[in-house]
């Protein structure tokens, strides 16, 4: 079976990316910087409008003259600075709280925090979560968190004990919404008693700083479940980012069953129900989960006969009889990609993956409308080369992108470029189309984030560095790439990750190696 660790689409070289998609107009909901009024002593000044900076727009007005320019947004989206008086005229009202988007924000100087190994990074609000495995007698999960302010707080052992020992724990998924509140999980070996690793699972909420950081006590699915098993298929875990009752969920299996578990807002709720066909081989699961609660998984199952599928299962929150799952994509046997699967607050989502046909291998998509599915999937061709280890961002507005490994050639070891598509769920893509990103192949292993309106950031490594760009709406195109790390001798850079808190701010993670066990750096877009 052809299954990647590393989901969402697309992958293009410099001239594939060229190709026109029939599709609507790209979103417009760019920032916009208005002019300042005409100084006519009594007459209002023009508004300031929508001006980008720092990750959110600060909307300033001139009174009665003049307007002072608008206070342009403050990092992450704070209070604009009163506008100065206009001639004649009343000050300019000071600038609102920003909502996100393009501006002029920048990666800051990366650090390192800790040492070891697959770093993942969630934010949300003042927020932000790093998970990853360091080595303790075994590779065990720590966590620290990152808040306004105050910076990167101390490390915190996020993993349980096993008969009085640390068992290696592996693949930690972490997610973060907008009032902080976090929920991790990962494989973890010896709790059952049995060679099969178990799943394993840890939150945090707000809490004051006399009480800590908030992270609460592990479970596992044995002993806590009462019964062994859960950790061979990757697990999942999303939260509605904007969702006032803080739920989501969490996604644990095996090679045979897929479990959803109810996170409620200071907990898991019961041991969770089967979401997949019944007899069916499963794997790679993704979960997203929007503002009311409700939760969209999509995975790859394979039947006793044929070819492995994609399935997808809307999941509402303690909900006796959720709706069924459906099957979206079908492929060529053992030649279907792990999908990723996004859902925004008005209801709509949309999965991703990769089928090879015909000896290559090529995104395709499908949309959710808040009602069904719709008529079938779509696929990106990019011709005879290959697309390969997609991902996906998706805005709680249905603002998104698309981001893969485009292979430059047709042999198979052709060097990867990374290109992207943008898209509006209801609208489509761009018309442009797919794009180059900036990357110099060979480049691999992109992610992608949308980090406010009209703005989206990638990341990806090449020759040993993380490098990053931007798109936005109002240009309609990705800007100048360049390296987010320090360039150190003989260290790889690899592996790296991405969050963004929808506000105009992003975080990367990666690994920075030299052979052995790897330092985990971060680096802030703000």
């Amino acid at each position: 079976m052809f299954v990647r660790s590393s989901f969402v689409l697309l992958a293009a070289a410099s001239l594939a990316c060229s190709l026109t998609l029939p599709a609507g107009s790209p979103d417009g909901g760019g920032p916009r910087s208005g002019a300042a009024g005409s100084g006519a002593a009594g007459a209002g000044g023009a508004s300031s409008g929508d001006g980008a900076g720092h990750g959110g727009a600060g909307a300033g007005s001139g009174a009665a003259g003049t307007a002072g320019t608008g206070g342009s947004a403050g990092m992450g989206g704070g209070i604009g600075p009163a506008g100065a008086a206009g001639a004649g005229g009343a000050v300019g009202a000071a600038g609102t709280t920003g909502a996100g988007g393009a501006g002029n924000q920048t990666w800051r100087a990366p650090a390192m925090i800790d040492s070891g190994t697959s770093p993942q990074v969630a934010m949300g609000g003042s927020t932000a979560a790093l998970v990853w495995l360091t080595l303790d007698t075994a590779w065990v999960v720590d966590g620290r968190l990152y808040k306004d302010g105050a910076g990167w707080g101390d490390a915190t052992r996020l993993q349980g004990k096993f008969a009085g020992g640390w068992t290696d724990a592996a693949r930690p998924v972490v997610a973060m919404n907008a009032h902080g509140v976090a929920v991790v999980a990962w494989k973890q070996a010896g709790n059952g008693g049995t060679s099969e690793p178990d799943g394993a699972f840890n939150f945090r909420l707000p809490v004051p700083p006399s009480q800590g950081d908030g992270w609460s006590t592990p479970s596992t699915t044995s002993p806590g479940f009462g019964f062994p098993g859960g950790g061979i298929a990757d697990q999942a875990v999303s939260l509605g980012m904007n969702d006032a009752s803080d739920r989501g969920l969490w996604i644990y299996g095996d090679t045979g069953y897929l479990r959803a578990v109810d996170f409620v807002g200071i907990g898991t709720s019961g041991t969770g129900g089967t979401i997949n066909f019944s007899g069916n081989h499963v794997a790679c699961p993704s979960v997203s989960t929007n503002i009311r609660g409700d939760s969209m998984a999509a995975w790859v199952e394979q039947p006793a006969s044929g070819p492995w599928t994609v399935t997808a299962r809307r999941w509402i929150p303690m909900t006796s009889q959720p709706p069924d799952p459906i099957t979206i994509g079908t492929g060529d046997p053992e030649m279907i990609g792990c999908p990723r699967v996004a859902y925004d607050d008005l209801g709509r989502a949309i999965a991703v993956w990769t089928v090879t046909s015909g000896g290559t291998s090529r995104i395709t998509y499908r949309t959710y409308d808040a009602t069904s599915w719709g008529a079938g999937a779509t696929t990106i061709d990019m011709g005879a080369l290959g697309a390969f280890n997609p991902d996906l961002a998706l805005s709680p507005t249905g603002e998104g992108a698309i981001v893969w490994e485009q292979a430059t050639g047709s042999a198979a070891g052709a060097p990867r470029d990374i290109c992207a598509l943008h898209f509006q769920l209801g609208r489509g893509p761009d018309a442009t189309g797919p794009q180059p990103t900036g990357s110099t192949p060979p480049a691999t292993s992109p992610r992608i984030v949308v980090a406010g309106a009209g703005l989206v950031v990638d990341v990806w490594t090449q020759a040993g560095r993380v490098f990053s760009n931007t798109f936005t709406t109002t240009g309609g195109a990705w800007g100048l790439a360049n390296p987010i790390d320090t360039a150190r001798a003989s260290y790889t850079s690899q592996n790296p990750d991405l969050a963004t808190d929808g506000k105009g701010r992003a975080i990367a993670a990666w690994e920075s190696t030299t052979g052995g066990i790897p330092d985990v750096v971060v680096a802030r877009f703000e």
